[in-house]
């Protein structure tokens, strides 16, 4: 626990354009129980936030899940209870095609006026960009974005959306979030030169469960997604300590 909480009491810039500072960790507790939860469930989740917060954490995925709203009631109730809505840095995000719906909803569910990063989710060319572009600009010229961020997308997509961003003079994407490990680095080819040229702040996800599918390969058993309980009980994506 010594050695997370070092760890998570540095910070870092994702890119200069971002203000604030983050831990190098951030906490995704995106599914610590059940699609309907009881009291034990919420319970969980504020332990874990509590966890997080006490090693030094502040930096916390609350990616709108319409299955489970709860989830981010439960994290607005946590930083409204704890007074920490001024010290955590929230991202979340949608797909493409309901971005400002699910904003609204977001918003409405924190019980919060702002996200800090709001990621777009599987951008492709179906989604016209000046349809996509324009509404998320509004969001931030009104302070309920402060920056915007793209997920799960191509660097052909994520480059042309930047450049019509910048001709049109609208907000462009600061960061990106994708999956890289040692057992998928298809991250390195294209994503990565591109952050690098746009000047991007990148997040990486699903590390834990790509590190599994890796040593399952190399130990020849059979791969299953990391559930959301291991043995019945319930665990964080970065262990940080037991959910008991």
């Amino acid at each position: 626990m010594a050695v997370v909480a070092n760890i998570l009491e540095t910070r870092q810039h994702l890119m200069p354009a971002i203000k604030f500072w983050v831990s190098p960790l951030c906490l995704e507790p995106s599914d610590p129980g059940n699609s309907t939860p009881g009291h034990r469930d919420r319970v969980i989740l504020f332990d874990i936030l509590d966890a997080f917060h006490r090693a030094g954490g502040n930096f916390i995925n609350i990616a709108s899940n319409p299955r489970k709203p709860w989830i981010e009631k439960t994290i607005g109730y946590w930083m409204k209870m704890r007074n920490t809505r001024k010290d955590m840095i929230s991202e979340s995000g949608v797909k493409a095609d309901s971005v400002m719906d699910s904003l609204e909803s977001s918003l409405r569910r924190l019980d919060r006026p702002w996200v800090d990063i709001f990621y777009v989710h599987q951008c492709d060319a179906a989604a016209t960009l000046t349809k996509m572009m324009v509404p998320l600009t509004s969001a931030v010229k009104a302070t309920h974005i402060r920056y915007l961020g793209v997920s799960d997308t191509p660097a052909w997509y994520v480059a042309e959306a930047n450049c019509h961003a910048f001709y049109a003079r609208l907000c462009r994407f600061v960061v990106y979030r994708g999956t890289w490990s040692a057992y998928s680095r298809d991250f390195e080819h294209e994503i990565q030169p591109m952050c690098k040229a746009h000047e991007l702040g990148v997040t990486l996800c699903d590390i834990p469960e790509e590190a599994e599918a890796m040593r399952c390969k190399i130990e020849g058993d059979s791969y299953e997604a990391l559930p959301a309980t291991k043995q019945g009980e319930p665990y964080d994506r970065f262990s940080l300590t037991p959910a008991s």
